[in-house]
């Protein structure tokens, strides 16, 4: 594991001229990104050296740029490091389809969150994104797996974190990389799906593709005649990636998976990219204990209705099902509380499925036709 060299400037907690606390980090482009979590939220690019007016502050976590390595490729992330004493329990995020890198606004404010509750996350660019090496575009799941599980020793450098309880957290496409990691990885704690389908790779882009052909104004009648054109065309942009990932299919995982396991859904995604009801179907039959929670009124974002904001009940619950995950002997969900389902709800589950109004810019897609 290497420690990058330190930026021109500073990066941790600073309070601006406006009186707001931000956090200024490590950004993928080898500059620095300002994040504030108060109202209203924001991500925007620091200025270059120190920020005129800015003073520095404690805050609840610091930030590290780490770079390890799987076998040639080398790759680079931030860790998110609570300031209070450890052992801390341990995440790392892995990304979802194309390109993608630390930057995301989405995965910082859950790293943010689980930070300020004791819970060191190691948050990569991509492979092939960002300051990391390597090409996503002709990447097996089983490569990306192996860079979660270099990200997991990463993490587990760390003196203050605890390497034993270390877990991953897939999101969108990356769900279907999680349950590949405990293969990898000895003592591996826990698995978190996020917005992850857990049907055949194959089977989700036709059920996206209809989707999307639908929200375009295609009649009902034509979209079974234009899917297949649309499938082609999609397979032929990324024809390595395809070839090497196109029968995937997560179940087999998730079927001999052995660790504590916590898989998320918006009811509503069903509309746009994951079958949730096949794939809550194939997780409840998998014979796993798998922890799986719908919320009927979000969608692949997880916002709380009506905004562009992750819902605050699903944050409190990640915090809260990870410490009990990742705790020391059979305690938490690691005995007879596994294997739950649980069908959240703050409106009425009977309400229409709507589109979830997902910003592209913080949105974690899992869109195949990257």
């Amino acid at each position: 594991m290497l420690l990058a060299p330190p930026l021109a400037g500073d990066v941790g907690w600073q309070r601006l001229g406006s009186g707001e606390s931000v956090l200024v980090s490590y950004g993928s482009d080898g500059g620095r990104m300002l994040y504030h979590f108060g109202d209203p939220p924001y991500a925007k690019r620091a200025p270059g050296g120190a920020i005129p007016g800015a003073v520095a502050i404690e805050g609840p976590y610091d930030v590290i740029e780490r770079r390890f390595r799987n076998g040639s490729v080398t790759l680079s992330g931030t860790v998110f490091l609570p300031s209070t004493p450890g052992p801390h329990r341990g995440a790392v995020f892995i990304h979802g389809s194309g390109a993608s890198t630390r930057d995301n606004f989405w995965y910082v404010w859950i790293a943010d969150r689980l930070a300020r509750n004791g819970i060191a996350v190691l948050l990569p660019d991509k492979r092939g994104s960002g300051k990391s090496g390597g090409r996503w575009e002709v990447a097996s799941f089983h490569d990306f797996a192996a860079d979660a599980a270099a990200a997991v020793a990463a993490l587990r450098g760390i003196e203050s974190v605890a390497r034993d309880r270390i877990g991953v957290i897939g999101v969108s496409q990356g769900g279907h990389v999680a349950p590949m990691v405990p293969d990898l990885v000895p003592e591996l704690a826990f698995v978190v799906n996020l917005s992850g389908s857990a049907v055949p790779i194959e089977e989700q882009l036709k059920l996206e593709l209809t989707n999307t052909l639908r929200q375009e104004g295609w009649p009902r009648f034509l979209i079974p005649l234009v899917r297949p054109i649309a499938i082609r065309t999609v397979k032929n942009r990324r024809p390595v990636w395809w070839q090497k990932n196109g029968e995937a299919d997560p179940i087999q995982h998730w079927r001999r998976l052995s660790v504590p396991a916590l898989v998320v859904y918006g009811a509503e995604d069903e509309q746009d990219n994951v079958p949730v009801s096949r794939s809550v179907e194939r997780l409840r039959a998998a014979g796993a204990g798998i922890d799986i929670v719908v919320y009927p009124d979000s969608g692949h974002a997880l916002y709380a209705p009506g905004t562009k904001r992750i819902r605050e009940d699903f944050l409190q619950r990640l915090v809260r099902w990870i410490h009990s995950a990742a705790s020391e002997g059979e305690g938490g969900l690691g005995s007879a509380k596994r294997g739950s389902f649980t069908n959240s709800r703050s409106v009425s589950a009977s309400r229409k499925a709507r589109r979830s109004p997902c910003s592209a810019a913080v949105r974690p897609r899992p869109r195949l036709v990257e």
